[in-house]
């Protein structure tokens, strides 16, 4: 699943083309994803910080909110990360830089039963028919060196909006903002599988470059 959601995160960022500050990182980080380029990805991305955000948010967090942050939520939640976390994390560090290093969305990516590309995935998942609508800059928030920025993709078969959160940080003396976090990735996985394309829809609708 994690995996999935990481692929599911390449195709969001990939779908993406505006030209402000921070959104420029996201333009120039969707360009890398494009291009293939790891290098570049990493100007714009803070690899370790979404690794280790997905790994939280998809452990930690569900326990606490079972169990509350103290007490044996807070001793499961810690021995679960102490104990996996580092192996997950450094896991899908090297999941991320192969998917964008092997252009695991593209369409003439190897598409067999045995690999689960990016681009294979969007296809299922119908967003493929998705076209990225732009910013909305009433969500936008910057505060000092973070950043949330709210992200609206259309399916102009049926009208529908997905929108879909990422947050963004600069270190202090860094020019570029970076990528840190995709808000709710299970969230936008489970919405797409919620709300599936129309039958009548056969051809996928690209975003703008």
């Amino acid at each position: 699943m994690k995996k999935i959601l990481f692929l599911l995160v390449l195709i969001l960022l990939a779908k993406v083309a505006v030209v402000f500050a921070p959104e420029l990182s996201i333009f120039r980080l969707s360009g890398a994803i494009r291009h293939r380029d790891v290098q570049r990805f990493e100007q714009y991305a803070d690899v370790s910080s979404i690794a280790q955000n997905l790994v939280h948010d998809q452990i930690a967090s569900p326990i606490s909110g079972v169990f509350g942050r103290d007490g044996i939520g807070g001793w499961l939640s810690n021995g679960i990360n102490n104990a996996v976390g580092p192996a997950l994390v450094a896991g899908l560090e090297k999941e991320i830089r192969s998917a964008v290093f092997d252009g695991a969305f593209n369409p003439d990516h190897p598409d067999d039963n045995s690999l689960v590309t990016a681009y294979r995935l969007q296809k299922e998942l119908g967003f493929d028919h998705f076209a990225y609508n732009g910013m909305k800059y009433g969500d936008r928030q910057v505060l000092g060196e973070k950043a949330q920025l709210s992200l609206s993709y259309i399916r102009p078969a049926d009208g529908y909006e997905l929108v879909v959160k990422v947050e963004l940080i600069k270190a202090s003396g860094e020019i570029h903002w970076k990528v840190s976090r995709i808000v709710d990735p299970e969230l936008i996985f489970e919405e797409l599988r919620n709300h599936p394309a129309p039958i009548s829809v056969s051809t996928p609708v690209e975003a703008p470059v």
